[in-house]
């Protein structure tokens, strides 16, 4: 918020209306932060002095690894990624004639400043949550094809939640299995959600899965299973049956092993 000169009499501004100021509060952002659900949940404030900002994150990590004298060191190295984020903006004003600032009995900037407050508190909790995206809108978490969205309203189930959503102490347990129930059943070439030429690998190497930046577990996990000569066999737990499947040595999941060619 700034200090802006506009037309604040209900006369011509040109005839002296825009020496009028009209002063916003220097803190009322900061109150504005104060308030919103949407930074209480944790969302993180970035500055974007540009508009537009690009994030790089690394996307696996390079490896290390054991070895003896002589022996032929295992080459690798990092993947990264970009996470590009571009700037929206809320606006509201509030214009005040001078007849009523100097008329009024009541402090009519703090109750302008307070009400502004409150509405762009709700529209940035709002844009937040339901924005639809696209040139003048944020992309809200509802709105996110990304995230999976549960109505606890719709459930069904007195022991999860009540009819108008009150949850109950069961419900996380609830969130968590529904967590795990979209677990893949093994190792594929692509996200098998999002790519459906995806190929499910029935046995792959360590090599191999840390060479194509499968992301089928930790870089550091995958490096010390390795290392230490331990198969592993991922499987999905949608399923309960498949723990005694697998203790039974039936044919389920991918087996990630190291490569024994060399």
């Amino acid at each position: 918020m700034s200090r802006e000169f506009k037309a604040l009499s209900a006369t011509n501004p040109g005839g002296g209306g825009y020496l009028i100021p009209e002063v916003y509060l220097a803190d009322i952002v900061e109150l504005l932060y104060a308030k919103t659900v949407i930074f209480g949940l944790g969302a993180q404030k970035v500055p974007m002095a540009n508009g537009n900002l690009n994030i790089p994150r690394m996307t696996s990590g390079a490896r290390a690894t054991w070895g003896g004298e002589g022996r032929k060191i295992a080459k690798s190295q990092p993947a990264f990624g970009n996470i590009k984020l571009s700037a929206k903006r809320l606006e509201a004003i509030v214009p005040q004639t001078r007849e009523l600032l100097m008329s009024t009995d009541f402090s009519a900037d703090q109750i302008f400043a307070n009400d502004l407050t409150r509405r762009m508190e709700l529209g940035l909790d709002f844009g937040a949550m339901f924005g639809k995206g696209g040139e003048f809108q944020p992309l809200g978490v509802f709105a996110d094809k990304e995230v999976e969205h549960l109505d606890a309203t719709k459930l069904n189930n007195t022991d999860l939640a009540s009819a108008a959503g009150v949850i109950t102490a069961d419900f996380p347990v609830f969130v968590r299995s529904k967590v795990l129930a979209k677990n893949v059943d093994g190792v594929y070439s692509a996200d098998p959600v999002k790519d459906p030429a995806a190929v499910k690998y029935d046995v792959i190497t360590y090599d191999e899965v840390l060479a194509q930046h499968l992301a089928v577990m930790d870089s550091t996990a995958s490096s010390l299973a390795m290392d230490n000569h331990i198969p592993v066999l991922l499987f999905a737990l949608k399923d309960p049956m498949n723990i005694i499947r697998a203790l039974r040595g039936e044919k389920i999941g991918t087996i990630v092993k190291e490569d024994t060619t060399k």
